[in-house]
């Protein structure tokens, strides 16, 4: 199902107090990071939220993602789960989530992963990319292994090739989490570069980016927080986005979470309780 406005407002408010607690953590403990995606969209032409949609995606160097991972457990309040592949065995990502314990969110994609399925907000590192043979060598490694790891989510129809290519992965690659920490040690394995990538994102190419364009922060306004932002947004957006100033057309201006199950004051676990 799609969320209706009033349930997405419900889930806006609950990624914004998200957001708030990580931005709080981050200038504690002097940890740069950058929203980005629609959040980065968001922030530069409505001063917040896409109206029609909602996510908070926010980026960080690979070392501050790390000193991040290494201090949110400890700063983040009791109602606050950080989820990533060491916190929560049967997570697929290579990416950090900030979950809230006291909802429940089951996305359509992600409702055959048995882990903590609360509202969130996503935390992406940002890694040094390859050039030349390498870059190719690279792709296809991962390729082979983020085939291999989306098995986990659900896809509700595969075609005859797209079946031959999971058996051949899950062959080569029998536990997905030992896939998903191979995925991980190819993603730090670049050394220094001036391309930076978000492994995880979802505009795959665009996510490749100069390094110089996420070196400098200037302040921005997201929902009345005051945020990090690229320097470089005009480039960076102009580069995903094109005209990013422009509304697209009416019938694109949708949301693209589709969940089934949806409850800001029921805890996740809860709701396990009464489905088991």
């Amino acid at each position: 199902m799609e969320l209706t406005a009033s349930q997405l407002q419900l889930l806006k408010d609950c990624e914004r107090e998200m957001l708030k607690i990580f931005v709080d953590i981050c200038n504690k403990h002097g940890i740069k990071y950058f929203v980005q995606g629609g959040t980065l969209l968001g922030t530069v032409r409505h001063s917040g939220f896409i109206p029609w949609d909602d996510d908070i995606d926010v980026s960080l160097h690979r070392d501050d993602y790390e000193k991040f991972l290494s201090v949110a457990e400890k700063e983040l309040p009791e109602y606050y789960f950080l989820q990533t592949k060491d916190t929560d065995p049967e997570y697929p990502n290579n990416f950090a989530k900030i979950r809230d314990s006291r909802t429940t969110f089951v996305e359509s994609s992600a409702i055959n992963l048995k882990i903590n399925h609360g509202a969130y907000i996503d935390i992406f590192p940002l890694d040094n990319y390859p050039k030349g043979a390498e870059a190719k060598i690279f792709e296809i490694k991962k390729k082979l292994l983020t085939w291999r790891i989306n098995k986990a989510f659900y896809i509700p129809a595969m075609s005859l090739v797209s079946k031959t290519i999971t058996i051949i992965t899950m062959i080569l690659f029998p536990s997905l989490k030992g896939a998903v920490e191979k995925r991980e040690k190819l993603y730090k394995s670049v050394p220094d570069s001036d391309l930076v990538v978000n492994n995880s994102g979802a505009w795959l190419s665009k996510e490749i980016i100069p390094k110089e364009w996420v070196l400098n922060t200037v302040e921005m306004e997201f929902e009345g927080i005051k945020v990090n932002v690229s320097d470089k947004y005009d480039e960076w957006l102009t580069y995903v986005y094109g005209d990013y100033m422009s509304l697209p057309p009416e019938n694109e201006r949708v949301g693209h979470h589709y969940v089934d199950y949806f409850d800001m004051n029921k805890p996740y676990t809860e709701y396990i309780n009464e489905v088991h």
